[in-house]
């Protein structure tokens, strides 16, 4: 069995040594920051990926880009300061060196900036990477467990092609999602177009998402501000989120008009009446997931016009989407339409940014929040309504309740300083409510969530980040729910090229007056060698008795594919990734993973295995 996976795992590794003129690799996004920059709370490495792709796919033009558009990237408020800094002073960058010499950033923190912007290419400076992406596991019988291929070409004067063909555990077909993505390099007379696979990102993400992950962050800014209205091509391995056809942008004198159609084929599960609810897992491997694979077809058609003015920012869209069937959260219609108001405005040291969002249904959803930036000091304060039954398949704005229909209300505060010169605190306090319970009888339940983050930094990149997160709900019948959470990640330096990283959590549950408590921890080194190489290995342990303990965790791993683990039941894992650089050129990684666990009431631990491979050339 392990030779017929080796042979796949070549076959794939082949893709990439076709001959190739001139490639360039991305940058790996080392672990080193990733959880500085990320509020990694209770979410999965998948929503992650989808996350970040949106960014790093679609990065700013550093020369074009304003300081609003800065502060809505989920970048650390340390890394976004020196940032906006040099853009205020509005000093020309000849290359990235330039640009680590004039921002004071360290080397690793560059290639974490390199990620999300880009400094106009000289001529002649196209772009190819190339990524593969392999993993096998033994549970307990060997698998491939997903097999990933991506490859982009970035042109010179801003045009992107892409192409992802993703497999996962179990699934029938060898490239069970693939698709292809293309923005046209700008022409003349502000025109852009894009092609095949494409996301839209518009206002707040009310009618379509900006983002694969809704969430609420102790980054303020990003958090409260939208990202750069445009389209996007996409080639992330969500099956579901995004648009498949055409779109078109015209510039001209601050306003900008934009236009797209779309038809793609969602998964879907169709009643015996006609008709049908979203699938929205992309995972094809019980004969009943196989049969809804494409079951209704989603056929979309939108314009919209946006004015800006400096950081001011004024628009309107109209959409229409048609439906193959009738859909049960469209109230037995096949079709929604809609149109959506957005605003964004600065005055002084504040922010103010909102939208409105209709729908044909009546429904109805407003957002509206302000950005308040003095110093080191950032404040923020958002509310947001959701009426009972809105809901678009591409919607994503920030809420507690992730169900459909919305039927939600809340209101998000944070607030960012820095004390002294080498400690950051972060802190946000949500309420939320639900309209509605559709329970006769019941009331909507309700609560809080609040989250308090403290980083403790020194001269030789030593730290320490500690965060207290705390939520209640009020149910109907005494049944609230109290979960406190206790996380930690911390880093020493014995050399420049030699650290010691501990990570731990712990979650307290209080449900109906049951007091129970999970909990998890990870030790690792790192070890670099001057000769490009880089070894990772520790351990995690963890003690989760029941679901609502569990603990997600970040650990190290392959890069790019964002290592959170959810830890439940109790066991331990052990793991470590050799990294290997050949002259610039090739970029291969290799994680070894293994797990015994057993459930808390099990005596039988089950061990599994799991192998990965990356590589990433650059010739």
């Amino acid at each position: 069995m392990w030779n017929l996976l080796l042979k796949k795992l070549l076959l794939g590794i082949s893709v990439l040594l076709i001959p190739v003129d001139f490639l360039a690799a991305e940058n790996l996004l080392s672990e080193v920051l990733l959880d500085q920059f990320l509020d990694l709370q209770d979410i999965t490495a998948d929503e992650i990926e989808s996350y970040l792709e949106q960014f790093t796919t679609n990065p700013l033009i550093w020369e074009n880009c304003s300081a609003v558009e800065i502060e809505a990237l989920p970048l650390s408020e340390r890394l976004k300061e020196p940032l906006i800094n040099l853009k205020a002073r509005k000093i020309s960058i000849r290359d990235w060196a330039d640009f680590a010499q004039k921002t004071g950033l360290e080397p690793e923190e560059v290639e974490i900036v390199k990620l999300f912007f880009r400094i106009t290419q000289k001529p002649g400076s196209n772009r190819i990477s190339l990524l593969n992406f392999t993993s096998l596991v033994s549970d307990p019988e060997p698998d491939v467990n997903k097999n990933l291929v991506r490859g982009k070409i970035y042109y010179k004067d801003g045009g992107v092609a892409g192409v992802v063909a993703e497999r996962d555990a179990g699934e029938r077909t060898l490239w069970d999602y693939r698709n292809v993505s293309l923005r046209i390099p700008v022409v003349s007379y502000g025109v852009e177009l894009g092609a095949a696979a494409f996301r839209f990102n518009w206002g707040h993400g009310l009618l379509f998402s900006r983002n694969g992950m809704p969430r609420k962050s102790i980054n303020v800014s990003s958090t409260i501000l939208p990202r750069t209205q445009q389209f996007g091509v996409y080639l992330g391995s969500d099956e579901n989120r995004y648009m498949s056809g055409a779109n078109f942008t015209y510039k001209k004198s601050g306003f900008t008009f934009y236009s797209m159609a779309s038809n793609h084929y969602l998964d879907a599960a169709i009643s015996d009446s006609g008709h049908g609810s979203f699938r929205t897992t992309g995972i094809h491997i019980s004969d009943v997931e196989l049969s809804g694979k494409n079951a209704i077809t989603e056929k979309t058609f939108g314009a919209g016009l946006l004015y800006v003015s400096k950081d001011n920012q004024w628009g309107a869209l109209a959409f229409r989407s048609q439906y193959s069937h009738p859909l049960k959260y469209y109230s037995g219609n096949n079709h929604i339409q809609g149109y959506s108001v957005y605003q964004k405005f600065s005055s002084g040291d504040w922010v103010f940014s909102g939208e409105g969002a209709f729908l044909n249904s009546g429904e109805f959803a407003v957002v509206q929040g302000c950005v308040f930036r003095q110093g080191g000091i950032k404040a923020g304060l958002q509310a947001r309504y959701f009426s009972d039954q809105f809901f678009t398949s591409m919607s994503g704005a920030v809420k507690e309740f992730p169900s459909t229909p919305s039927n939600e209300r809340g209101l998000y505060a944070g607030l960012s300083t820095k004390l002294l010169r080498f400690y950051q605190v972060s802190a946000y306090v949500d309420f939320f409510a639900k309209n509605r319970s559709f329970k006769a009888g019941v009331n909507p339940p309700k609560g809080t969530e609040a989250l308090l983050f403290v980083q403790r930094r020194w001269k030789k990149q030593h730290f320490i980040d500690i965060r207290f997160k705390r939520s209640l709900t009020y149910q109907s019948a005494g049944e609230d729910i109290l979960k406190n959470q206790i996380s930690f990640s911390s880093r020493y330096y014995f050399m420049k090229n030699i650290w010691l990283s501990l990570r731990g959590a712990t979650v307290r549950s209080n449900s109906t007056g049951i007091k129970k408590i999970g909990s998890g921890i990870c030790l690792y080194s790192t070890f670099e060698q001057s000769r490009g190489v880089q070894i990772t290995a520790g351990t995690t342990h963890f003690y989760c008795p029941t679901s609502d303990t569990r603990v997600y965790l970040f650990e190290p791993g392959t890069p790019l594919r964002f290592n959170m683990v959810s830890l439940y039941g109790t066991g331990y894992r052990r793991f470590m990734t050799v990294r290997q650089k050949f002259r610039k050129s090739i970029d291969l990684v290799a994680t070894v993973k293994s797990q015994s666990k057993r459930g808390i009431t099990e005596n039988r631990f089950h061990d599994s295995f799991i192998i990965e491979f990356q590589m990433l050339v650059d010739l």
